[in-house]
């Protein structure tokens, strides 16, 4: 397991290493992603602000809905 987390370390850190070599690029992509992450808060906000639910799901489940697609679309965006 030790092996996998090491490439896993080495991996992330190479990419990261990429980004940052286009700091503009790196700096335009951050503010992208947190101005789409406080759209996507606020949209949800909206609908919650009333007594809307999405078939019966709490603003926490909701959130965490939001949290695991953000995460994965991030994931899946940079591959």
């Amino acid at each position: 397991m030790n092996r996998y987390l090491t490439v896993l370390k080495l991996f992330w850190s190479t990419a990261i290493s990429a980004e940052l070599e286009y700091r503009v690029n790196f700096a335009f992509a951050t503010l992208g992603s947190l101005g789409s992450l406080a759209g996507s808060l606020f949209s949800l906000f909206l609908f919650y602000q009333g007594d809307y639910t999405f078939q019966g799901w709490s603003w926490e489940e909701a959130l965490i809905v939001l949290g695991v697609f953000t995460l994965l679309q991030g994931s899946l965006q940079r591959f």
